[in-house]
């Protein structure tokens, strides 16, 4: 009797356990169904209430995702992502999500209304405990035109590449490239998520400035809220003679006017290096600025730069 008990129980147990392994495999098949993925996203845009439209989403919840179009509207932007794609893997038990390579063909950010609330600091950049993640990686962000369009004008950045991580409470920019219509600008950057968002960065601005080549080594410091910049760059004239100079300024991002201070130094400069009708000089350019509230610039005393 007893025999048959134990039998029981134990054929219980396995019915359980397959029924178990059954309702996970038709789980684990339904996510990797491309209708399933398209269903989330329907969800999503929902979520938006019509902010958000992405169409031609194919792929899986395992590894890969693509879009054909994904368009963001606020009140002041309309964010457009074209031929979208992210390749993925997340490993749960290290609590790590890495982004192994994540692309777009074209992405358009167009400028369509000033907000009249002023520009925030954030309370944190850590990433929400929501997702119970300690590691967050992209390996490779790629975006082949990046164009920023307000009122009447456009630039366009292109070959925008980067690769970041978040860990430790950080935000950690091991590259950043990218070519705009004055050169190329590269570097890396690291950011604490935590207040007061410490931020340490180098970058590199190569490119031609009036037909003179230039070269431009700027270094960030400080906090989000008040950042320090210095550049120690070079500048070359019609005969390939290189000209030295420095520039700083201080940026309070979150303030009304947003350039406190900012200073331009140049010695050897002369007008006929650049052009041949012009008359030779030994010219140093000192620059300062500090800007005034607008409420004293009328009646302000702004000084000169000198020469």
């Amino acid at each position: 009797m007893r025999a048959r008990i134990a039998r029981a129980a134990l054929l219980c147990v396995a019915g359980l356990f397959a029924a178990l392994l059954l309702a996970i495999g038709i789980g684990a098949w339904l996510l990797g169904r491309e209708p399933t993925l398209q269903r989330i996203v329907a969800v999503a845009e929902a979520k938006f209430g019509g902010q958000l439209v992405v169409t031609g989403v194919t792929g899986s919840l395992y590894d890969r995702i693509a879009f054909e179009r994904l368009v963001f509207r606020s009140e002041t932007k309309i964010i457009t992502v074209e031929h979208g794609a992210l390749r993925f893997a997340l490993a749960p038990f290290a609590r790590t999500f890495t982004i192994s390579d994540a692309s777009a063909a074209r992405v358009t950010v167009e400028l369509i209304g000033k907000s009249d609330e002023p520009l925030q600091e954030p309370e944190s950049l850590a990433l929400p405990a929501a997702l119970h993640l300690d590691t967050l990686r992209l390996d490779a962000l790629r975006v082949a035109e990046l164009r920023i369009v307000q009122k009447n004008s456009t630039t366009e950045l292109t070959d925008v590449q980067a690769r970041v991580r978040y860990e430790g409470h950080r935000w950690i920019v091991a590259r950043i490239a990218l070519t705009s219509p004055w050169g190329t600008l590269s570097g890396r950057a690291a950011l604490d998520a935590t207040r007061p968002f410490a931020l340490n960065a180098d970058l590199l601005a190569e490119g031609r400035v009036a037909e003179a080549p230039y070269r431009a080594p700027v270094a960030v410091r400080g906090k989000l809220a008040d950042l320090a910049l210095a550049s120690n760059f070079t500048l070359a004239d019609r005969a390939d003679r290189t000209l030295a100079g420095d520039a700083s300024a201080r940026v309070l991002p979150f303030r009304d006017q947003p350039l406190a201070s900012a200073s331009l130094h140049m010695a050897g400069v002369s007008p006929k290096r650049w052009k041949a009708d012009l008359p030779e000089a030994d010219l140093a350019i000192a620059v300062d600025l500090v800007p005034v509230p607008a409420s004293l610039a009328a009646g302000a005393d702004l000084g000169t730069p000198s020469i």
